[in-house]
């Protein structure tokens, strides 16, 4: 082999070595920008897809709401709640109850009513249409719990299946109590249309369902209360407090009572305060909560309460 032979050959391997190198470069570097910017694209993306589908009402005592119309299952509707300032609803009474069932049947609300529907529909739930709230017995079975944030410590509300019990005075709308068919049902949807009308559930009333079902859900924003908020009013008083069992008001003149935890969620309410009568608070975990009080006449005052 002759010394231009050699040089040719030793050329072409440089070369081969150039474009290897040049090509690892290429690649290594689209890696990058796909993973750097697949990243960034990923984290700006929001939770709703479109605002088109937010739907929003406001009941008549001030707690605003948003029914998201794009399915998601029962976890993800719950962080998404979260990501956007609320929770998943958490319905704790009978007005409450009624006032968000008849936003969501109306014209304005967008929920296919028709026969035969194809969103937000669960199989396991008489194939009627729901939106997701905010309870679950994810922790126990049977152990129903208010946890719209999902964080795994809610106010519980309901103990046991179909034949179980509320706990305390707390509110519930079952349709025929929780089954928990095929022992997978352990999140809480409130039906918008009948389930099996006469047999289990009619509208509004709730069920258990997989919370594996891709459904329309409801996010609670709550008022804008603090610490900072309580009032002084020498001549309302709540008492015992502390208290382990319940509360009652020193005024004859109250008529709605709310009590909010110290993240602004509503824990309890009763919306006709009978003078002189008991609050069971039996249920709420210790720690200190605001009490919101209206008057006859519509004015508002905050109390703290300590829950022993």
């Amino acid at each position: 082999m002759n010394k231009g032979s050699l040089k040719q050959i030793n050329f072409k391997t440089s070369n081969n070595k150039f474009r290897l190198k040049s090509m690892r470069t290429q690649v290594l570097f689209s890696l990058i920008f796909t993973i750097t910017f697949g990243l960034i694209g990923h984290a700006q993306q929001p939770c709703v897809g479109d605002e088109a589908n937010v739907f929003r009402f406001t009941l008549s005592s001030g707690v605003n709401y948003e029914l998201v119309k794009e399915e998601k299952n029962w976890a993800e509707a719950a962080a998404c709640a979260v990501e956007r300032g609320g929770i998943l609803a958490e319905v704790v009474d009978a007005n409450e109850q009624q006032e968000i069932i008849t936003h969501l049947r109306s014209e304005a609300s967008g929920i296919d009513l028709m026969a035969n529907p194809t969103r937000s529909v669960a199989p396991d739930g008489g194939g009627a249409v729901y939106v997701w709230i905010g309870g679950n017995d994810m922790g126990a079975e049977g152990d129903w719990v208010w946890d719209g944030k999902n964080s795994g410590n809610g106010v519980p509300f309901w103990t046991g299946d179909v034949t179980g019990s509320a706990v305390g005075s707390s509110f519930n709308h079952w349709g025929n109590g929780p089954s928990n068919l095929d022992d997978v049902q352990d999140a809480l949807a409130m039906g918008v249309t009948d389930w099996r009308p006469n047999i289990s559930g009619a509208v509004g009333d709730w069920n258990d369902l997989n919370e594996q079902n891709a459904l329309y859900y409801l996010i609670e924003y709550a008022p804008s209360l603090s610490i900072d908020d309580v009032t002084v009013d020498h001549g309302l008083r709540i008492y015992p407090n502390p208290s382990s069992d319940f509360i009652a008001l020193s005024s004859e003149h109250i008529d709605s009572v709310t009590i909010f935890d110290l993240t602004g969620k509503k824990v309890q309410q009763v919306l006709k305060y009978e003078s002189n009568s008991h609050i069971d608070i039996s249920n709420l975990h210790k720690g200190v909560y605001l009490v919101e009080l209206i008057s006859e006449r519509g004015n508002s005052a905050v109390k703290k309460m300590v829950k022993e």
